[in-house]
């Protein structure tokens, strides 16, 4: 969970941003070294940068997701 407030000159007001992400980790192993690891995750964010990121970027939706492969040799 994560919250952003930003006073910027070129805004009247100050601009808000917040995020809420879930992740699930697998590994191979017990303890903190254990390699390869396999992350998944999503998140939604929200606020005004939020909407302005969905408006004039071209971002489609609320939530995002993604997933993160780590492995040493």
């Amino acid at each position: 969970v994560g919250y952003s407030e930003t006073d910027r000159p070129w805004f009247d007001d100050s601009q808000d941003l917040g995020k809420f992400a879930i992740a699930q980790q697998w590994q191979a192993g017990p303890g903190y070294w254990a390699r390869p690891v396999i992350r998944a995750y999503a998140a939604t964010f929200f606020g005004d940068e939020a909407e302005a990121a969905r408006s004039g970027e071209g971002v489609d939706g609320d939530v995002q997701i993604g997933a993160q492969i780590e492995a040493w040799w």
